[in-house]
């Protein structure tokens, strides 16, 4: 039995059963180090993941956008970061990543091509300094009720630390769960939440740890990378 809609086939009842939903949303991100480094966490700040390689996106839901490397140019504590013809195809909303010193700023207005306002400010401490700019997160085309699937792995935690995933929707925090490392060794964390989610709403997910320096995530098929899927 076949159901189409808009001549696309939405609903398939195989002979033995099994009912396929060909057009059902879903999806399945993960991390392979695409910007050619294990991204980097810093202690105490609330971080974006870069989820940077499709296995699977069922509606094109995932906006995930990257590029650079650039030079940043900035004055002392300011919010306008610099860098010429860097932004073309940037967009308010979207994070910068300092690969120098492994702070995280987003962008909050795109002046031209070469100037945007982030948050919080940077400083002197960026000029010079390498960075990428990046998008990673889940824009639903229908409302209705997901179904959000996370893990990482913070690499050789203090003992007694606590390394956290944050599910943040629309930019606002809807769930915390933390994992605690109990030895010198590699923490992993993994996330099961459920979302009511408005058509495009959309869905981030960062992490934060309080391991006292920055920590390296593992960046394995296994170990970092994100499943959403629609289930009402």
């Amino acid at each position: 039995i076949k159901l189409t809609a808009n001549n696309l086939e939405s609903l398939i009842i195989h002979d033995n059963g099994i009912i396929e939903l060909p057009l059902q949303s879903g999806i399945n991100y993960k991390n392979v180090n695409v910007i050619g480094t294990q991204q980097v966490i810093p202690d105490g700040f609330s971080t974006p993941l870069i989820f940077d390689t499709k296995v699977f996106d069922q509606g094109d839901e995932f906006s995930l956008s990257k590029s650079g490397p650039f030079t940043a140019h900035a004055d002392s504590a300011t919010n306008n970061l610099k860098s010429v013809g860097a932004f073309a195809s940037a967009a308010v909303g979207m994070w910068c990543w300092n690969l120098t010193d492994h702070t995280y700023v987003r962008i909050t207005a795109v002046v031209d091509d070469d100037n945007v306002t982030v948050t919080p400010a940077v400083n002197d401490t960026w000029d010079g300094d390498t960075f990428w700019w990046f998008n990673s997160k889940f824009v639903a085309d229908e409302a209705g009720l997901y179904v959000v699937t996370t893990t990482l792995s913070f690499r050789n935690m203090a003992s007694g630390k606590i390394g956290s995933l944050l599910l943040f929707k629309n930019n606002v925090i809807t769930r915390q769960w933390g994992g605690y490392s109990h030895g010198a060794t590699n923490t992993w964390v993994s996330m099961t939440q459920s979302a009511e989610l408005a058509a495009t709403d959309y869905l981030e997910i960062l992490a934060l740890h309080d391991h006292g320096s920055d920590i390296t995530l593992i960046g394995l098929d296994q170990t970092f990378n994100i499943n959403i899927l629609k289930v009402a």
